[in-house]
């Protein structure tokens, strides 16, 4: 009994294979003359097997030229190509934190066809062919396929003049599948008139220009390169003149965008007087005498140790002796010094604070108003935005 039940299925494998199409298969060395006659054979191929073949790689023929000193020909495309199976090739990296689940026909199927331009250059030569699948492979899968679904563009305008008319989705399928010899699904149907009605909400700006002109006699203006000033910029929509900000005279800058020479006054400033300060910066310049400079640290600006400041940038204006006492001075304030807020004059210590980027005073938070620092990238307090002393 067992004999004859194999001998019976022995027999339906048979008519099976009988009954596919006998399509021959690629061999390793085999010619095409060009890149149309390779495609024709591919695509007979993938009806027989009941496979599907995608371009995996390729490098043309314009770019081979390049680098390859020989004459190709422009009937073969390319000088190299291969070709993979839907489930296997290249695997893309994703860039997602893998959140929302996606499908993929990936199965990392090891089947492949490579072919390179042949040494006369006028035909492609098949260089690797495994067909070897790691997936089931059948007829009704292959039906399957979104590429093999798709519907003749014929078809796909019936089909959209149907669903316009709000036909029966489910006898549209029947009747498609009937036609055209292909799976149709209902899913394919409702991108069909999604499809359709956005090209019907799509803005086309040409021919709602033509209407205008052609209907309604509107003469549009001539477009104009943008080019200075565009005409108009100074008027509002109502066609009355802009008000104008009034610039102040005095624009607060941050004293790391001051110039070499008001730097140098400022920091001169913090050690001597106004009068000692303009006379070293006038010409001829005066050197600063050790009497002149101030010896108390409590005195001393508190901009002397901020990051930003570099106190070196007096240095020609002072005489040896005189430039000791300073370097002295600064060092005796960065040991003792304690921050005070230049609003209430209290202790900054145990308080969240903000520094000036003007003056370089420090101040606290709550005698700003402010509940955070500001995410600018430069801040000033109240006095320097009404009277910058810099």
């Amino acid at each position: 009994m067992a004999a004859v039940v194999s001998k019976s299925v022995s027999s339906a494998e048979h008519s099976e294979a009988k009954a596919r199409p006998q399509v021959p298969s690629f061999v390793l060395g085999e010619r095409f003359e060009s890149y149309d006659e390779l495609e024709a054979k591919l695509k007979q191929y993938e009806k027989a097997t009941y496979t599907q073949w995608w371009k995996r790689d390729c490098r043309t023929v314009d770019a081979a030229k390049r680098r390859v000193n020989r004459q190709l020909s422009d009937k073969i495309r390319y000088y190299e190509v291969v070709f993979k199976c839907i489930n296997g090739g290249r695997k893309f990296k994703s860039k997602g934190e893998g959140i929302r689940s996606t499908m993929t026909f990936r199965q990392n199927c090891p089947a492949e066809l490579s072919l390179i331009a042949s040494e006369d250059g006028n035909g492609l030569v098949v260089k690797k062919f495994l067909d070897e699948h790691n997936h089931p492979v059948n007829k009704q899968l292959f039906r399957q396929l979104p590429k093999q679904r798709k519907l003749s563009n014929s078809e796909e305008e019936e089909a959209k003049q149907l669903l316009e008319l709000r036909c029966n989705k489910k006898l549209l399928q029947d009747k498609l599948s009937s036609v055209s010899g292909k799976a149709v699904l209902l899913k394919d149907l409702s991108n069909l008139k999604t499809k359709k009605n956005n090209e019907k909400t799509r803005n086309n700006l040409e021919t709602t220009v033509k209407t205008l002109i052609e209907k309604h006699d509107i003469s549009l203006p001539t477009k104009l390169k943008k080019r200075g000033r565009p005409k108009g910029h100074e008027l509002t929509v109502i066609g009355l003149p802009t008000k104008k900000r009034k610039c102040s005279e005095s624009k607060v800058l941050p004293f790391i965008k001051l110039s070499t020479r008001m730097k140098q006054k400022v920091i001169l400033e913090w050690f001597v007087d106004k009068d000692v300060a303009t006379r070293a910066l006038g010409s001829p310049p005066s050197l600063i005498e050790e009497h002149n400079v101030e010896i108390k640290p409590e005195l001393i600006h508190e901009g002397v140790l901020d990051e930003n400041v570099d106190v070196h940038l007096v240095r020609p204006f002072f005489t040896t002796d005189a430039w000791l006492c300073v370097t002295n001075v600064v060092q005796e304030k960065q040991k003792t010094h304690v921050y005070y807020c230049n609003c209430c004059h209290q202790d900054l210590e145990n308080f969240p604070s903000i520094g000036c980027d003007h003056c370089l005073l420090w101040t606290h938070l709550k005698c700003c108003g402010l509940k955070d620092r500001p995410k600018t990238r430069y801040w000033f307090c109240r006095k320097c935005h009404t009277n910058p002393t810099l």
